[in-house]
């Protein structure tokens, strides 16, 4: 559904489209990616504090 005073999507509307859709697709693989390395920095750094915790007695 458009606008009353819009009748029809012209090639300028299609083109601010695809560059609105290229922008979300790189916003979505950035955010897969940080909580990946996240969820990577997050193991390893429990990894190390077992390596580095002394045992207890």
């Amino acid at each position: 559904m458009l606008f009353v005073q819009k009748d029809s999507f012209s090639a300028l509307d299609h083109e601010l489209f695809s560059l609105l859709a290229g922008h979300a697709a790189t916003a979505i693989f950035s955010a897969r990616l940080y909580t990946q390395s996240e969820r990577k920095l997050t193991t390893l750094q429990s990894f190390l504090e077992l390596l580095t915790t002394p045992p207890s007695s």
